[in-house]
């Protein structure tokens, strides 16, 4: 079943092959009809088109054309140079939606020349999984149809979340960088695990089936993670003598830290490009 039609991605990154394995897997989007462009690596499309049968071309009037949605996955630093590319390409019927990092709707619409149907949406890499989390504002110009063909886009993903824009910030700095905080907290785990005699392989089987169970359970049971906690705690047991460990490192300030450097890196953006 192909519900979107042609989707055209502008930028060959690993966002735009996350999304393209999370559409093909979810069965809602054919490769014939997915096309990709990139600036300049050529290695890049060839490796997309041999994994997933993709369409790919330097040429991006011919991705472009008929285009029903178009999927801006450009670095911030690139964007301006890429809507340039792309005016007299783009049609007001299309659904533009861009995957950037720090560029607000109000950005694009002062670099293009006329109305487009424009989304701005932070989503995460687990999307290749269909287990992404994707936030989505919404362009004054969208219409209640383009609304639908985002949700059906994006759930295939994972979750949506429609927001405010001046939360796509927040958001960035909380799941669109959140996993590699998660990434980063599996490999610590497998190495203290190995560090501590368990072969390598083994360790990092638990340390991730650990994390993967305990995001499950929160999701499926609804009980308060922090109720959780208290659950999986005891006096004077082992998951208490972990924790402790953890507040005296100061594990949640420097979590609370590092999505407010994210979101304020997000912001940061917004004002340089």
């Amino acid at each position: 079943m192909d519900m979107f039609g042609k989707i055209a991605f502008i930028g060959a990154g690993n966002m735009a092959e996350a999304m393209i394995k999370g559409l093909l897997s979810s069965g809602f989007a054919d490769a014939g009809n997915i096309y990709v462009t990139n600036k300049s690596d050529r290695d890049k499309l060839a490796g997309l088109k041999t994994r997933w049968g993709v369409k790919t071309s330097h040429d991006k009037a011919h991705v472009l054309e008929d285009a029903r949605i178009v999927i801006l996955g450009v670095k911030p630093q690139d964007m301006e140079c890429a809507l340039n590319e792309m005016k007299g390409l783009l049609t007001q019927e299309q659904l533009i939606i861009s995957t950037a990092a720090g560029l607000s709707l109000d950005w694009f619409e002062k670099r293009l020349d006329k109305d487009y149907c424009l989304v701005r949406t932070m989503t995460n890499l687990p999307c290749q999984v269909k287990a992404g989390a994707t936030a989505v504002t919404m362009g004054k110009n969208t219409k209640d149809s383009q609304r639908f063909i985002v949700d059906a886009l994006f759930s295939s993903l994972g979750i949506v979340m429609h927001v405010k824009e001046d939360m796509i910030d927040t958001i960035t700095g909380l799941s669109g960088s959140g996993p590699a905080y998660v990434y980063l907290m599996i490999a610590a785990m497998a190495e203290a695990g190995e560090q501590n005699g368990l072969a390598k392989e083994v360790a990092f089987q638990l340390a991730v089936q650990t994390v993967f169970g305990a995001a499950k359970l929160v999701k499926e049971s609804g009980i308060d993670s922090k109720k959780l906690v208290q659950l999986t705690s005891s006096k004077g047991g082992t998951t208490l003598a972990g924790l402790k460990e953890l507040e005296n490192g100061g594990f949640t300030r420097i979590i609370g830290s590092a999505v407010k450097m994210a979101a304020q890196r997000s912001r940061e953006l917004s004002v340089s490009y």
